[in-house]
């Protein structure tokens, strides 16, 4: 059996309102916490027992065992006499609970549940997290993209927030999530021109890793031609982006840094670039960065990627004969 994944069936055996009514209920559950281990079996049986005693109350049972437990119990057709139950636990959880508990009921959407009043009475400094999330589910499917949007467009205020915007983005970039990755466009038109400038002010001043990962997160499609050419005005921040894990090297991206690199950036570049090695040079061809060069630029390039390969090759002759000599 696969270590820390283990399948099994829990028998929770219930009265319900009707006296001669005794349901059975069966949960088949696969835990995938760490905290779960073959030999842990025993005790959270002994758990769960103590919870269904106790009335379902989460402090008997951890947070990511009682809520996927809870929703089981919710959606069974057998009898359940606490429909409610579910989400009073959730409301009980996100108010008491510690942050790491309100991250994971945010992240696994138990919230969703909630009504948007709801939701919103308990949501307070977290709410960008809880952005994330709906911007996340925009186009997974009909009613996900449906509930999502209402939700954005009911809080299109906080997009008047610099605060807010900033938190949110920061929270998208944590993620390696697709949807999360490319969520920055669907968030483009409910942002203000003043807004963007500001963007555009901040990313001038934060870490140049944190802003590949902007970059990554799609920050560049937000600004004007004017204000990529304040942001690319500075040589070293475009070639400690080329030079870093591939930030800039997107042709969509590339073609329109070029359009508006200055002169001196260019002529700047285009030094650096012919002092490369031929695997360097090949591979900054290869990605697509002879769009930032003006024609004249590109073709001493090419013909140089020529030479440097021949000189390669005849090295690599020379290492050969001298091995077999």
């Amino acid at each position: 059996m696969e270590q820390n994944r283990i399948d099994y069936i829990i028998t929770v055996e219930r009265d319900y309102e009707f006296p001669s009514n005794k349901s059975r209920v069966y949960i088949n559950y696969i835990e995938e916490k760490s905290f779960i281990a073959d030999g842990d079996i025993e005790s959270i049986t002994k758990k769960l027992k103590k919870w269904v005693e106790h009335d379902y109350d989460g402090n008997f049972l951890p947070y990511n065992l009682a809520f996927p437990l809870l929703k089981e119990l919710r959606d069974q057709e057998v009898p359940f006499e606490r429909k409610d139950l579910f989400q009073e636990e959730i409301k009980k959880a996100f108010v008491n609970g510690t942050d790491s508990i309100k991250i994971y009921l945010i992240e696994e959407r138990y919230l969703m549940y909630l009504s948007m009043n709801e939701m919103e009475d308990i949501i307070g400094d977290l709410m960008p997290k809880l952005f994330r999330e709906y911007l996340h589910d925009l186009g997974i499917n009909e009613y996900l993209s449906k509930k999502s949007m209402l939700f954005i467009k009911r809080h299109m205020d906080l997009f008047e927030d610099f605060g807010f915007v900033k938190e949110l983005l920061l929270e998208l970039k944590k993620s390696r999530s697709y949807y999360d990755r490319h969520a920055l466009r669907m968030l483009t038109p409910f942002l203000s021109s003043e807004i963007i400038n500001e963007l555009c002010q901040w990313v001038l001043e934060i870490e140049i890793n944190e802003f590949k990962k902007l970059i990554s997160l799609g920050i560049l499609e937000l600004f004007d031609n004017n204000q990529l050419g304040d942001i690319f005005r500075d040589f070293n921040i475009f070639i400690r982006l080329i030079s870093s894990d591939g930030s800039l090297g997107s042709l969509v991206r590339l073609n329109r840094i070029s359009s508006i690199l200055r002169d001196d950036v260019r002529n700047r570049f285009f030094k650096w670039f012919i002092k490369k090695e031929y695997y360097d040079l090949h591979g900054l061809i290869q990605a697509g960065f002879l769009c930032c060069l003006n024609k004249k630029q590109r073709t001493f390039i090419l013909e140089l990627e020529k030479k440097k390969l021949r000189d390669v090759e005849e090295n690599w002759k020379k290492s050969l004969s001298l091995q077999f000599k």
